[in-house]
C-alpha cells in the first residue's frame, strides 16, 4: 500500500480525536491562553492595519519558539527544535496574512462611519474570531485526514483460536441474569462436567446455593494431602465433616486451585469483565476446550442438577529472597449455612520441595465440625500441597422434588480451564469491544469488500458479536472503529474514502481560496504603496 497523508504523522499507530466540545475545552490551556493574550496585546498597540498583522504574527512565532525551547531544555520530552521553529515561523506568516485580511475587510466595511477606538474593538473581536475559526478548521482537517471511519467487519477465525478479548460493557438489565450482560469465555448453552481455576495466589471465592425445592443436601468434607491441579483423590476413609440439610456453602480464602465437577453435565458461564486471554479449540466430544485468563472482576457461574464436587487446594510454601523456597502453613476458611469453619494446613518438618506430589485422602486428628470458639482445625500434611474436598449430594424428599443448585466463583484470579460437551452452531459468546488474534483469519470483509490473500495477526476495536459458526469457526460481526492487520491499518479516513474527483475538487477549492485571499492582500498593499511609498512605515492610519 502506498504511503498516505495519514501515514506521514501516524505511520504505525491509530489516531484518536476528542469531540468538538472537548477539543475547544482542551485547547484552552494556560500556555495557549498566555500566548493569545500576549499576541493580542502587542497587536493592539499598533495603529495601522499592517502593524496589527505584523505584531500579531511576530509575537505568535516568537512566543511559541521560546516555549518549545523551554520544553527542550527542561523536560525529557523529545522535541525537534529546528522543525518546531520553522513551523512556528510559517504559522506566524499565516497568522499575519489572515489577520491582515480580516483587519482590511473590517476597515473597508466601516471606514466611513466608525472611529479608531471602534476599529480596535473590532480588531480585538477579530482576534477571537480568527482563533476560533483556525481551531475549528484544524479540527475539521484532522478529522478528514486522520480520523478513521467506522468499518463494517465480518470475519471467521478457524479453531484453534488464540488471542485477546475485552468485554463490551453494557448497562445492567434487572430482567436478565447478570451473566447475560457481558462477554463470556464460554458460549451460551454450554455444558460441562468439570472446570478448573488455577492461580499462584488466590484463585477465587466460592458460593454454592441450593435452589431446588423439596430436596435436602448432604455435605461431606474430606481433607487432602498432595493434591493440586488436575488430580483425582481416592476417598476410602470417612469424611472429616458431615452435615445434613445444608442449603448454602461458601469458601472464602486460601485457595490456589479450584476444581468443580459433577456426574451429570451442568450449565456453565465464564464471564469476562475486562480484557482477557482466550484460547478455544475443538475436542474429541464435538465440543470445545476453553482456556482463559481470569481477573478479580470476572466470575464463573454454574447451574447444576445433581451432585456437585468442589476440590480446593493450596500450595504450602513461600518464596524468599533469591528464589529460596520454604514451607508455609495455609488457612482455608469456609462457611456452611453461615456457620464459619476453618482449617490450617501445615506441612510436616523435613518435607522436600522436590518430592513428586501424590494426591490422597488425609485423616485429620480432629473432625472439622467439632472446632469451636473460632479456633481452626490443625491438619498436618506430608507434602507441600493440601486441600479440602466438598461433596454436595442432593437427597430429594419425593420423585418430583427439584435437585437444582447454583454455584459462583467471584474475585477470580489466574487461569480458567473447561472442557465443554457438544456445541451447536450459533452458540453466542456475547459482545466484545476488542478482539486480537495471533493466528490466521479468513472470510474477512471490510466495508462490504472481501479481502483476498492470507490475513493474520488482526486486531479490532469497536462493537462486535462473537458466535460459533456452522463450520466450527469463531464468527465476528460488527463495526470496527480501529482495525489493523500485522500493524497495517485497514479502516480508511474520509480523505482515503473519497473519489479522485472529490479530492481534486477539494484541493482546487482550497487553492482557490488561498490564492484569492493572497491576491486581495497583495492588491491592498500594492494600492497603498502606490498612493504613499512610505505607507509601510506610517504609525497612524490604516
Amino acid at each position: 500500500m502506498a504511503p498516505t497523508i495519514y501515514d506521514t504523522i501516524y505511520p504505525d499507530q491509530l489516531a484518536r480525536f476528542p469531540s468538538l466540545a472537548d477539543w475547544f475545552i482542551e485547547s484552552i490551556s494556560f500556555v495557549a491562553l498566555a500566548i493569545a493574550i500576549l499576541t493580542a496585546a502587542v497587536a493592539l498597540r499598533a495603529n495601522t492595519c499592517h502593524g496589527w498583522a505584523i505584531g500579531a504574527g511576530t509575537t505568535f512565532a516568537f512566543a511559541y519558539t521560546v516555549y518549545d525551547f523551554v520544553v527542550l531544555i527542561s523536560s525529557e520530552q523529545e522535541v525537534n527544535f529546528l522543525a518546531s521553529a520553522v513551523a512556528n515561523i510559517a504559522g506566524g506568516v499565516f497568522v499575519s496574512m489572515v489577520y491582515y485580511l480580516f483587519a482590511a475587510i473590517i476597515i473597508r466595511l466601516s471606514r466611513s462611519s466608525l472611529g479608531r477606538a471602534t476599529y480596535k474593538v473590532l480588531i480585538g473581536g477579530a482576534i477571537l474570531a480568527i482563533g476560533f475559526l483556525i481551531s475549528l478548521l484544524s479540527l475539521m482537517l484532522l478529522i478528514v485526514f486522520y480520523r478513521p471511519l467506522q468499518a463494517p467487519l465480518e470475519m471467521a477465525v478457524p479453531l484453534p483460536f488464540d488471542g485477546w478479548v475485552r468485554a463490551k460493557v453494557r448497562s445492567p438489565d434487572e430482567n436478565e441474569p447478570s451473566y447475560t450482560n457481558r462477554f463470556s469465555a464460554v458460549p451460551t448453552g454450554a455444558k460441562s462436567k468439570e472446570v478448573e481455576i488455577s492461580s499462584p495466589h488466590e484463585a477465587g471465592k466460592i458460593a454454592w446455593l441450593q435452589t431446588g425445592r423439596g430436596s435436602k443436601t448432604k455435605l461431606e468434607v474430606y481433607a487432602l494431602d498432595g493434591c493440586a491441579g488436575g488430580m483425582n483423590p481416592s476417598l476410602t476413609e470417612p469424611p472429616a465433616m458431615t452435615m445434613l440439610g445444608v442449603s448454602s456453602l461458601s469458601v472464602d480464602n486460601g485457595t490456589s486451585f479450584i476444581s468443580i465437577r459433577s456426574p451429570k453435565d451442568y450449565k456453565l458461564w465464564s464471564v469476562i469483565s475486562e480484557i482477557a486471554y482466550l484460547s478455544v479449540s475443538p475436542n474429541d466430544t464435538g465440543g470445545l476446550d476453553i482456556f482463559s485468563s481470569a481477573r478479580p472482576l470476572d466470575r464463573l457461574e454454574i447451574e447444576a442438577s445433581d451432585t456437585v464436587e468442589i476440590l480446593v487446594s493450596a500450595i504450602l510454601l513461600t518464596f524468599g529472597d533469591e528464589g529460596a523456597v520454604s514451607p508455609q502453613p495455609q488457612r482455608l476458611s469456609f462457611s456452611v449455612d453461615g456457620k464459619p469453619v476453618a482449617a490450617v494446613l501445615s506441612p510436616k518438618g523435613g518435607v522436600n520441595p522436590k518430592d513428586k506430589l501424590k494426591c490422597s485422602q488425609l485423616v485429620p486428628s480432629e473432625n472439622l465440625d467439632t472446632t469451636s470458639h473460632g479456633q481452626p482445625a490443625m491438619i498436618s500434611t506430608s507434602s507441600l500441597a493440601g486441600g479440602l474436598f466438598f461433596r454436595l449430594t442432593p437427597e430429594p424428599d419425593s420423585p418430583y422434588a427439584s435437585t437444582t443448585s447454583s454455584l459462583s466463583v467471584v474475585e477470580t484470579n489466574g487461569m480458567i480451564q473447561a472442557s465443554l460437551l457438544e456445541m451447536r452452531a450459533g452458540s453466542d459468546f456475547g459482545d466484545a469491544d476488542y478482539i486480537g488474534t495471533s493466528g490466521a483469519v479468513r472470510d474477512v470483509s471490510v466495508y462490504g469488500l472481501q479481502m483476498s490473500g492470507g490475513i493474520d495477526r488482526l486486531f479490532a476495536v469497536g462493537d462486535f458479536d462473537v458466535f460459533l459458526g456452522p463450520d466450527k469457526a469463531l464468527r465476528v460481526s460488527g463495526e470496527a472503529s480501529a482495525l489493523a492487520q500485522s500493524g497495517q491499518r485497514l479502516n480508511r479516513t474520509r480523505w482515503e474514502f473519497a473519489s479522485d474527483t472529490v479530492r481534486w475538487g477539494a484541493l482546487i477549492t482550497a487553492f482557490g481560496l488561498v490564492a484569492t485571499s493572497a491576491a486581495f492582500v497583495r492588491r491592498s498593499i500594492k494600492g497603498r504603496v502606490r498612493r504613499s511609498p512610505l505607507w509601510f512605515f506610517k504609525t497612524r492610519g490604516v
